[in-house]
């Protein structure tokens, strides 16, 4: 069985924490929430999702990209893990050597339950 810490975290400390376990965890209130790990459905509807949206940013000329299993920021200490997130370049510039969490909001978010 595996135990999170009791004590709240902030968002920054969330941004550089690391149990050495290899979980992913969410940050809601200040608090790690465990991620279940997905069904092999989740995966595939992912993947799908992945292709559609790279080939039409694509067909479009875009300067957008996609990103699987990044975090986006919701609150002052909260963070969601997104099964797929479609930003700006500028967006992904920002994070390129630092946790893939983004504070801005992406252009959308796929996120399943």
């Amino acid at each position: 069985m595996v135990s999170t810490p009791v004590t709240k975290l902030t968002f920054e400390e969330y941004l550089n924490y690391d149990d050495g376990s290899g979980f992913h965890y969410e940050l809601v209130g200040g608090r790690l929430e465990l991620m279940n790990p997905p069904t092999i459905q989740h995966f595939l509807i992912v993947a799908f999702l992945d292709t559609a949206f790279t080939a039409e940013i694509h067909r479009l000329s875009l300067s957008w990209l996609t990103f699987r299993k990044t975090g986006t920021r919701t609150g002052k200490n909260k963070s969601r893990l997104t099964d797929l997130s479609v930003v700006t370049q500028e967006q992904a510039r920002e994070l390129i050597n630092v946790s893939a969490v983004f504070e801005s909001p992406p252009i959308t978010n796929c996120r399943g339950s």
